[in-house]
C-alpha cells in the first residue's frame, strides 16, 4: 500500500497556517495599539503653557514720550488661575532666538535688589511688590537701553527655581 501524502501535507499546511495567523494577529494587534496610541506620542517635549504673558513692550523714553531710545521696557501680566510665589521664579529673555545679557534671578521685587541683575535697570508692579504673584496682576522690568527694537521677536521663559525647569513661555513681536 502507497504511503498517505495526504496527511502530511495536511500536518504542514496547519503549521504554516498557525504561523501566518499568529503574524497577522500580531500586526492586527500593534495597528490597534497604534491607532490608540499615536496620538500620545509626542517627537518632543510640550511647549510650556504661556502663564506670564507679555503684555507691553515700551521703545520710547518715560520722560519725553515722543523719543525712540529704544528703552526696552516689558510688562508681563499673570494670566493664570492660581497665586504663584514669585520668589521662586526666575526670567531669561530672548530676542530673536539669542539670549539678552540680562540676569534676572527672582521676580519677588524686594529680593531683586539684592541679587547680580545686570542688564536689569529696574523692576516695578503688584506682581513683584508682595510675595505672590496673583492671577491679574503685572510685573514690569525696564531692560538696559537699545536691548530689544522694533520688529525683534521676543521670548520670556519664566523658570521655577532651583529646578530651572520652564513653566511659562511667551513669544510675541516688539
Amino acid at each position: 500500500m502507497p504511503p498517505d501524502t495526504t496527511a502530511g501535507e495536511r500536518a504542514s499546511s496547519q503549521v504554516t497556517a498557525t504561523i501566518l495567523l499568529v503574524g497577522l494577529t500580531i500586526v492586527l494587534a500593534l495597528l490597534v495599539l497604534l491607532f490608540f496610541k499615536l496620538p500620545a506620542l509626542s517627537w518632543g517635549s510640550p511647549a510650556p503653557p504661556a502663564v506670564f504673558v507679555v503684555c507691553f513692550i515700551g521703545h520710547y523714553d518715560e520722560t519725553h514720550p515722543t523719543h525712540l531710545n529704544y528703552d526696552s521696557r516689558i510688562v508681563l501680566e499673570h494670566r493664570g488661575t492660581t497665586d504663584v510665589e514669585n520668589s521662586m521664579l526666575s526670567a531669561e529673555i530672548y530676542a530673536n532666538d539669542a539670549l539678552l545679557p540680562c540676569r534676572i534671578e527672582t521676580m519677588n521685587g524686594h529680593d531683586f535688589i539684592s541679587t547680580p541683575h545686570y542688564g536689569v535697570q529696574r523692576m516695578w508692579g503688584s506682581g513683584c511688590s508682595s510675595l505672590v504673584w496673583r492671577p491679574g496682576e503685572k510685573t514690569g522690568v525696564d531692560l538696559a537701553d537699545g536691548s530689544i527694537h522694533p520688529g525683534d521677536t521676543i521670548r520670556v521663559d519664566i523658570l521655577q527655581n532651583p529646578t530651572g525647569v520652564v513653566i511659562s513661555r511667551h513669544s510675541c513681536i516688539a
